[in-house]
């Protein structure tokens, strides 16, 4: 019996849709600090929201623009790229963390208890913010994981690529993304194809007997009764 194939991602924002989400959390407060970081993250790596929940301040690396995702799915470790601008948005969060209100642990993302923020809250705060961008999304921060993967995909990332980036044990959990760039495929292949926007006009048919249509010129046609 062969393996089940995975379903294909249900919600996917646009690129532009993605930039209002990311400007939706209010700056002015300090948990607009945080929801703006955490939404950036999760965007900019990929990372699940448990994975998320799981990290340390120390697991940023701002010389090496990276981020250590510690026992991932499956226990595995690996370390992820960070954007620039991902890194400017935590370091700004974590810097504003006064004495008053800085965690009661490592945890680099805290709720309002001061504790580590966990994957539910996580979820919660994407939702609450998806949805104020596009009412017809449910949102979750899966969603941003498949919306990075898939435009990953679409800018030409290889496969293998996003399958070390998303933490993907076996390949064919990564190939369902291939499903949902069929529109991406097709402006690749009006780009790259030479006779791709090659226009004309609407041939003229020649008579039939200039065709052959009907006679013995060709073999036996289609239109012989015989």
């Amino acid at each position: 019996m062969g393996r089940r194939r995975g379903r294909l991602p249900r919600e996917i924002l646009s690129p532009p849709e993605i930039a209002r989400l990311l400007d939706a959390p209010d700056p002015t407060r300090l948990f607009g600090f945080s929801d703006r970081a955490i939404i950036e993250l999760i965007y900019c790596t990929g990372i699940r929201r448990a994975e998320c929940s799981g990290l340390d301040r120390d697991d940023l690396c701002v010389q090496t623009k990276s981020i250590w995702v510690r026992s991932g799915k499956g226990n595995r470790d690996r370390v992820l790229p960070v954007s620039n601008e991902s890194i400017s948005r935590t370091s700004a969060y974590i810097n504003a963390l006064d004495s008053g209100y800085a965690p009661t642990g490592p945890w680099m993302f805290a709720g309002l208890r001061r504790r580590r923020l966990g994957p539910k809250g996580i979820s919660a705060l994407v939702t609450r913010f998806a949805r104020a961008v596009n009412p017809r999304v449910m949102g979750s921060a899966h969603m941003l994981r498949h919306s990075m993967a898939t435009h990953l995909l679409d800018g030409g990332a290889d496969i293998r690529h996003i399958q070390a980036i998303l933490g993907h044990s076996d390949l064919n959990s990564t190939a369902i993304y291939t499903q949902v760039s069929t529109a991406t495929l097709r402006r690749a292949w009006a780009a790259a194809h030479p006779r791709a926007d090659v226009e004309c006009a609407s041939p003229e048919v020649p008579p039939d007997k200039e065709l052959g249509i009907g006679s013995r010129r060709f073999g036996q046609s289609v239109f012989d009764d015989g």
